[in-house]
């Protein structure tokens, strides 16, 4: 599997220490950034927290959904609507492709014209819901 962070023989460095190599890619607010997971584990930005504790959760993630290898990971959007603490999902590509495929089709539907903010945030919670029993059926049928 390549590695993006060394693809092409190409070590990045650190973007903070500039001395160790740089393992995590964070991307918060247009700003890009390549740093050690040494320096995410000092910065005590919320988006290094989150960083330092994925890369911590990544060493023995499973996909939520099929128990398979992950390719990624990231915060659930769904909970974070509906008030929840930040949580990791980690998904194989397959269940990936398929929850965002489904998840931009329900989010795509939803109605420009309900009449408050809090019905939007209800119907987005509700869309949340949906696709996670959709993935249930999907990976029921995929192991068919």
């Amino acid at each position: 599997m390549i590695d993006p962070m060394t693809a092409g023989n190409e070590s990045k460095l650190c973007g903070k220490c500039g001395a160790r190599p740089a393992t995590i890619h964070i991307c918060n607010m247009g700003k890009s950034v390549d740093l050690c997971e040494e320096c995410v584990r000092v910065d005590e930005s919320n988006t290094a927290v989150f960083a330092a504790r994925l890369a911590d959760e990544a060493k023995s993630a499973r996909c939520c959904y099929c128990e398979g290898s992950p390719c990624g990971g990231g915060a659930d959007a769904f909970l974070q609507i509906a008030g929840g603490l930040i949580q990791i999902r980690w998904m194989c590509m397959s269940c990936l492709a398929e929850y965002c495929s489904y998840a931009q089709n329900a989010l795509e539907s939803i109605s420009r014209d309900l009449p408050c903010d809090e019905q939007i945030i209800e119907r987005i919670k509700e869309v949340g819901a949906e696709a996670d029993a959709h993935m249930a059926a999907f990976v029921r049928c995929r192991n068919y």
